[in-house]
This record gives structure tokens, C-alpha cells and sequence, in this order.
């Protein structure tokens, strides 16, 4: 859990604390603190909530993921999603989720440098 050690999630960048979420733009006036983000599948139970990115990962993941949404589809590909059978990807404080299929829900997982081993897609599936 990165949040511990205080380095970004995707590419291991030291950070030098963490920004408030109450604060959604902080890291425009300061770049080196980590942006905390959650995800789960569809069950909050089930949630990792100790995410955390430097300002230019999540920028670049935000670009990625698209925009996030209420709709029932994968932010990427847009295909149909049951409610509790998607992944969710949220930045902490924010209400609205990046919603995503099980084949980009793996490739979310598997850029993060704290997922080892890498996800083979074929064994990954979401609890329903």
C-alpha cells in the first residue's frame, strides 16, 4: 500500500505528502502531493481505498479512464454494466466513479505498480 510509504501508485515517484480531498485542485498549486483514489467491485466491502497518485499519473489516468459518470457503461468502451458487476475507480472525496469491464479493469490494475504479479485478463472476473 503505497499510501504508507508515500510514492505514487503507478509510477513509484516519492511524494511529499498527501493532498486534501476536501481540495479537488491542490495539486495545481502543489504537484507533489499524492492524490488518493479508491476502487472495488462493485461492493464497497471489497474496496482498496489506499490508492495514491502524483498529480501527473492521475492526470494521465483521468485522460485514460475519460470522463466519470453515473451511466451504466464502461468509461472506455462503453459497453452495458450491471450496477454490482463492475469495477469502480474514485478519487477519495469525489462522488462520481469511473465505471469499468472486466478488460479495463485490468489494464487499470496492472498499470499500478502495486499489483504484482501482473493480472492475466483470462483469470480476472468480477464477483457478482
Amino acid at each position: 500500500m503505497t499510501v504508507n510509504d508515500l510514492c505514487c501508485d503507478r509510477c513509484s515517484k516519492r511524494l511529499f505528502g498527501l493532498a486534501d480531498p476536501e481540495e479537488p485542485n491542490i495539486e495545481q498549486f502543489s504537484p507533489n502531493l499524492g492524490i488518493r483514489f479508491m476502487y472495488h467491485p462493485g461492493n464497497l466491502e471489497l474496496k482498496d481505498d489506499s490508492g495514491t497518485m502524483c498529480h501527473s499519473c492521475w492526470a494521465k489516468t483521468k485522460q485514460e479512464l475519460g470522463d466519470p459518470s453515473i451511466s451504466e457503461v464502461c468509461s472506455i468502451c462503453q459497453t452495458r454494466l450491471d450496477k454490482t458487476h463492475s469495477f469502480h475507480v474514485v478519487r477519495l472525496g469525489e462522488i462520481k466513479t469511473w465505471r469499468l469491464c472486466n478488460t479495463h479493469a485490468v489494464e487499470f490494475l496492472n498499470k499500478l505498480e502495486t499489483v504484482e504479479p501482473k493480472i492475466d485478463p483470462k483469470d480476472f472476473y468480477l464477483p457478482s
